[in-house]
């Protein structure tokens, strides 16, 4: 990701805060961040299918069986769980990870420590609060 790559038809794009000065990016060949002091890149995961960025880290998959890493702002990866198992989606609430599998398990993966816990009895939906622009 030291320079951006082309855009690809239907690409996703995602972008969050990630802390530290730093802001996660993320498209479908990676993941990295982008340091607001000086306008630099570093590249931290290939293949990424999905990330998201919480005060705790920026946790991040791909589309295989390689579970979910935890990575701190400036890209040194803290944990990897769930090895073995593709994820699908991930929610954060809080301290908590709540990541979803292609074989339809969700597991809770407390971001502070890397207990990971699951699979969980249920799957029901979490609703996690959006932001909203305020004029």
């Amino acid at each position: 990701m030291c320079q951006a790559p082309a855009p690809h038809e239907n690409e996703r794009r995602s972008a969050a805060w990630a802390g530290s000065g730093r802001i996660a990016l993320w498209v479908e060949d990676g993941l990295g961040t982008i340091d607001t002091r000086t306008w630099k890149t570093h590249a931290i995961a290939a293949d990424v299918t999905g990330a998201v960025a919480t005060p705790y880290g920026i946790a991040a998959w791909t589309k295989t069986t390689d579970g979910i890493g935890v990575y701190k702002p400036d890209g040194t990866r803290r944990f990897q769980r769930l090895q073995g198992k593709q994820i699908t989606a991930a929610r954060a609430v809080g301290p908590t990870l709540y990541a979803d599998t292609a074989a339809n398990t969700r597991y809770s993966i407390d971001l502070r420590t890397g207990k990971t816990t699951g699979p969980l009895s249920t799957i029901a939906r979490i609703i996690t609060p959006s932001y909203v622009v305020i004029p």
